[in-house]
């Protein structure tokens, strides 16, 4: 099954704070999976919204890149990026949170990339901080601010991609791309 068939079989299924974690062979990308030995190397999360006709739904993502929080087309992100993707689906108990989880994103939006800690990070684990964010930060800090994650969780160091089955709040990760 070719990637555009994944992601036809699972698109439907897709929900708002599910998690959409990348892969690709870039040097950064491999830098960062050979540090965290995890196959992903870039989380974002998933925002749906219907259109202004109320028929379709878009899927976007809200992911942390070099110019900061952005929200971008799922579709555009996976046809565009040379990449594997994987979708780490919210459990079924945690879905009365999720709209909260967009928001609290939603609300990181503009906040600058952490260029520092992700080269940090190659000495070893660094402290959550909201001043500046890398990809996972972001929906890390959402899942602390509406109470389903501790601030103190993972000794208060920040979730790197790969790691947020620790969290035991999702399904494990099946390919989506």
């Amino acid at each position: 099954m070719n990637g555009i068939d994944l992601y036809a079989r699972y698109r439907p299924i897709i929900k708002t704070a599910d998690l959409i974690e990348f892969s690709n062979n870039s040097i950064g990308s491999l830098a960062i999976r050979w540090k965290t030995k995890e196959i992903v190397s870039h989380t974002s999360g998933a925002i749906l919204y219907k259109m202004v006709s109320g028929t379709q739904v878009r899927r976007y993502i809200g992911e942390s890149v070099s110019k900061g929080f952005v929200l971008s087309y799922l579709s555009d992100r996976l046809r565009h990026w040379n990449t594997k993707a994987y979708l780490l689906r919210l459990k079924p108990e945690y879905d009365e949170y999720r709209v909260r989880i967009a928001e609290e994103a939603l609300k990181l939006e503009g906040t600058p990339y952490d260029f520092l800690s992700i080269f940090k990070q190659l000495k070893g684990p660094v402290k959550l901080d909201t001043r500046q964010l890398f990809c996972s930060e972001v929906w890390q800090v959402a899942l602390i601010k509406v109470g389903l994650l501790e601030e103190s969780f993972n000794n208060g160091c920040a979730l790197v991609p790969g790691q947020f089955w620790m969290t035991g709040l999702y399904k494990e990760a099946v390919r989506l791309f």
